[in-house]
């Protein structure tokens, strides 16, 4: 739900020291589509509001001309707790049926929970009269939220659970990057212990053999290795209060996978049908984690899986790289030059880029190369061809010069180099952030910092952070055509049918809900200029309307 904005950490008014990030961002928004400015606020006194385990805030503000306004960035529905996700339509009738706040309010959806974002002028208050304001602010939050569940009830027919709770997740001792830590958390959360258990114990086996453990917004997947590339075998689900949480298994997709013997896929479904019920579909098959599903059943299901596994053989047809034999022998080669210490730095760079998606190639000792292969765009000279260069190169000790991570530079402005010359604005922040880190040094034309200066975990943890920031923005979509057509491969049937029936009040709704989306994940609020001036604005809600319109016609055009 958190909205990314230009106003960064650290730059807003001393008024607004100490408040929490998401209701500093949601003041910003909210003054940006008004006439009040950031500076005028004098004073903001606030209050936590979570609700389901989902952060929530409370609040009053006031200005130097002593106008005040009650403002609230808080969940109003947990889908939890109606036993299922409402798709955006059944989201739209739901509040339209609510109604109650004095104010047209905002609204956003995350993969838990709907939040309501107020900004409702109110008589000027003083401080005495700050925590009367807020309780009447809370209890009227905490009545909109029984409204909606007794609405969605009768509206949906949906059997509720009044209350649950499940036991604080932890995580897995194995790693992963903050963005999976988040993820698995947010999931591990719907699970009760015994699940929590079972995937612990499935997650940790995994990640023993040597397998990718990844998230998505709702699942913890498992992937195998199969040839260059790699399959899910499993994947890990969370729970609802008419469903429990399950491991997801490929089944009759894994027939689609030549490299897999047709012996070996029966025999293993044979196997796990005998341990455990089952709930099949036409491509996967379901086990859910109920008390009968024991720790002992889940570790046969693992040896059952690395069967299946370990019986993958050569992919016909596929090219293997020329460079790979070499790339393995290099980077052995390429270690043994360095200090222990330097080669867990190494390694922990070559893990967290490899698990991005990234190239790593070696094909002589001494130089590790961290690749990026960029895909065609529409806007710049360079990035309108594809290409694959070294971003970083991971360098052994040679002579006087020490083991030392070089980047490439100029990456949008270099006259025959400019790989990323479609995200100039994302460029400049990246290469300013690396030139500002402890130990970077250029000399003549290159730029790096040795290995030592990333002995400090922090330091290390900041260059791997932006290596996969820019990796990120390069996939971010810089034409109106090119953002709309992704926003319509990302959405489901029933959230196009909403959007093709939409009248403009209906889309405004719509917007409302997932415009927070659009801007986060299109890099609107983080500065991608060719996005936004392609959409003929530079306010980035108005942009993410205008993307929200543009769906709407090829959606229509679709269904015609």
């Amino acid at each position: 739900m958190n909205r990314a904005n230009s106003q960064q950490k650290g730059t807003y008014p001393d008024s607004f020291t100490g408040v929490p990030e998401v209701l500093c961002t949601d003041i910003i928004n909210s003054c940006s589509q008004g006439s009040l400015h950031p500076k005028e606020i004098e004073k903001i006194w606030y209050r936590p509001d979570p609700w389901d385990e989902r952060e929530g805030w409370i609040g009053v503000l006031r200005t130097v001309s002593k106008a005040c306004y009650s403002i609230a960035v808080a969940p109003v529905l947990s889908y939890r707790m109606i036993g299922r996700k409402l798709n955006v339509g059944e989201t739209m009738q739901l509040l339209l049926a609510a109604g109650r706040f004095p104010v047209e309010p905002g609204y956003s959806m995350d993969e838990f929970a709907t939040y309501v974002h107020l900004w409702i002028p109110i008589p000027a208050v003083e401080e005495n009269e700050v925590v009367r304001v807020l309780d009447s602010s809370q209890e009227g939050i905490s009545a909109f939220r029984k409204d909606l569940i007794k609405i969605s009830d009768e509206m949906f027919d949906l059997d509720l659970r009044k209350k649950y709770s499940y036991p604080k997740p932890t995580l897995p001792e194995i790693k992963l990057l903050p963005s999976d830590m988040k993820a698995m958390e947010t999931i591990l959360s719907y699970c009760d212990q015994h699940a929590q258990g079972i995937f612990h114990l499935v997650m940790k086996r995994w990640d023993k053999l040597g397998f990718k453990v990844r998230t998505t917004p709702t699942t913890i997947s498992l992937e195998a290795p199969y040839g260059n590339k790699s399959i899910q075998i499993l994947y890990l689900m969370a729970g609802s209060y008419k469903k429990a949480p399950a491991i997801g298994l490929n089944w009759d997709g894994l027939r689609n996978f030549p490299a897999i013997p047709k012996e070996a896929i029966s025999q293993y479904q044979q196997a796990v049908k005998h341990l455990s019920p089952l709930r099949e579909t036409e491509s996967a098959a379901y086990i859910d984690i109920t008390d009968q599903f024991t720790l002992e059943k889940a570790r046969e299901l693992l040896k059952e899986v690395e069967k299946l596994v370990g019986s993958i053989g050569p992919v016909e047809g596929e090219k293997k790289p020329v460079s790979e034999p070499r790339t393995a022998q290099g980077i052995a080669a390429t270690l043994e030059l360095c200090e222990p210490s330097e080669q867990e730095i190494f390694k922990s760079l070559m893990k967290t880029w490899g698990e991005a998606g990234g190239v790593i190639h070696c094909q002589r000792p001494g130089r590790i190369y961290l690749r990026l292969k960029t895909r065609k765009h529409h806007n710049g000279h360079f990035s309108q061809e594809s290409h694959l260069f070294n971003l970083l190169t991971l360098t052994s000790p040679k002579g006087k010069a020490p083991a030392r991570i070089e980047f490439a530079w100029g990456l949008a402005t270099a006259t025959y180099a400019s790989y990323l010359d479609c995200i100039p604005v994302e460029v400049e922040k990246y290469e300013s952030a690396i030139s500002k880190m402890e130990g970077f040094t250029q000399h003549g034309t290159i730029r790096y910092i040795p290995a030592s200066d990333l002995k400090d975990a922090e330091v290390l943890e900041e260059v791997a952070e932006e290596i996969l920031k820019i990796k990120e923005k390069e996939y971010w979509p810089t034409t109106l055509d090119e953002a709309a057509q992704l926003m319509v491969d990302r959405i489901g049937r029933e959230e196009k049918e909403a959007i093709a029936n939409a009248d403009e009040a209906g889309l405004y709704l719509i917007h409302g809900l997932i415009g927070q989306g659009i801007c986060n994940g299109f890099g609107l609020w983080e500065g991608n200029e060719p996005l936004l001036h392609s959409c003929g604005t530079a306010d980035p809600d108005n942009a993410s309307f205008v993307i929200m319109q543009a769906v709407q016609r090829l959606v229509k055009a679709d269904s015609t």
